[in-house]
């Protein structure tokens, strides 16, 4: 090869492996990234087959020996042989062998398609392997030193896809525990009082009716409104635990049910306007059902409130949406950093494209907008 085929070459593969960089920064799936690492390799190192064992969170080893399809053909939670990758992962440098003995039992090797030479590359991250790329080819001493410069780079990029899908990963896991954490602290808190209070004056009613039945009457009204209450903190459990029940659900319906509950759990008079049959994108509803808890979670807990309006008004070609009370209001400036209400009350309404503005004044109370939801 001449030099200007030479600088020719390099230039194609600087613009594959960009392209490649691309492809594996742009998505946040794991399955992807793999899928992206086993059939992007190809493009850099000719090869038969390709293989990542993945060492984090657990153990696993992925293998591709398609050619024109990035679907993995065969998993395993170890590699079959381990003794050569094992050596790749705890030196944490490329390994290539040139002739693979049948008899070592390697990974999918076969009498019809034997596998001759393999070449094993580290992908390590913040100074940690967390995966090993495998090059498997049917012909003996088929990787050179050059392709050890290029599946540098290569896993380099790959190290940035990979830890990017488990980090987020890693994130998903954490706000789903999170979230059945919130959801038993709201279980204990709404329905098991509620259902606990209800018990106890189911055992004193008899006693209550002998000595005093008109009393009676008023434990009766009593007992009817802490059923009635955790019935409404029962469907709207039931409504957060099934997604479709949030999209299916008509918007001011949804809302009206969410108003009830806290109504009947919290000493405010929460009143609910809107009208009409709205039905909004999956992700919209959802927003605005998130919005509106988070909303009524901080009067409870933090506004001393004696009234909320909650507003949904339909304009032209959009939604409005208003959560205002006449609490002790907040300084917008000093919100401290481990009140996560407002943020999640921002973060939902710039995830769905609106505008959502919050406006408070100590002693005041307190107003939250979302404009520009879309119809």
């Amino acid at each position: 090869m001449n030099r200007q085929q030479e600088l020719d070459s390099s230039d194609i593969n600087d613009r594959t492996l960009l392209e490649i960089y691309s492809c594996l920064t742009g998505t946040l799936s794991l399955e992807v990234v793999v899928q992206q690492i086993l059939f992007g390799v190809r493009r850099v190192v000719a090869c038969d087959s390709t293989a990542v064992w993945l060492l984090l969170p657990q153990p696993i080893y992925y293998r591709n020996k398609s050619a024109v399809s990035p679907q993995i053909d065969t998993f395993f939670e170890e590699p079959p042989n381990d003794s050569y990758l094992h050596k790749v992962k705890q030196t944490r440098q490329p390994l290539i062998l040139s002739e693979v003995d049948f008899k070592s039992n390697w990974p999918n090797n076969s009498l019809s398609e034997p596998i001759r030479s393999v070449v094993g590359m580290p992908i390590i991250v913040a100074n940690e392997c967390i995966a090993v790329l495998i090059l498997e080819s049917e012909v003996s001493d088929s990787f050179r030193p050059d392709h050890i410069e290029l599946c540098t780079t290569f896993c380099h990029f790959a190290g940035i896809g990979l830890k990017n899908a488990l980090d987020y990963e890693t994130a998903c896991i954490n706000a789903i525990r999170e979230e059945r954490l919130q959801f038993v602290q709201r279980l204990h808190d709404t329905v098991s009082q509620n259902i606990y209070a209800a018990n106890t004056m189911v055992e004193l009613l008899p006693r209550v009716v002998q000595k005093d039945p008109q009393k009676s009457q008023a434990y009766m009204v009593d007992l009817a409104q802490l059923t009635q209450a955790a019935m409404a903190d029962v469907r709207n459990l039931m409504v957060e635990l099934h997604p479709e029940g949030i999209k299916k659900t008509e918007l001011n319906q949804l809302i009206k049910q969410l108003c009830d509950s806290f109504a009947s759990r919290y000493n405010f008079s929460l009143i609910f306007k809107g009208s009409g049959k709205l039905f909004l994108s999956a992700e919209a509803q959802h927003a605005c059902y998130r919005i509106v808890q988070e909303a009524l979670q901080n009067v409870a807990n933090h506004a001393q409130a004696t009234e909320v309006v909650v507003k949904l008004t339909q304009q032209k070609n959009s939604l409005e949406l208003i959560i205002e009370d006449d609490g002790i209001g907040f300084n917008l400036q000093e919100i401290p950093l481990h009140a996560t209400g407002i943020r999640k009350i921002q973060t939902f309404g710039r995830n769905i494209g609106s505008n959502c503005i919050v406006n408070s004044r100590p002693e005041i109370g307190t107003t939250i907008t979302v404009k520009n939801i879309k119809i």
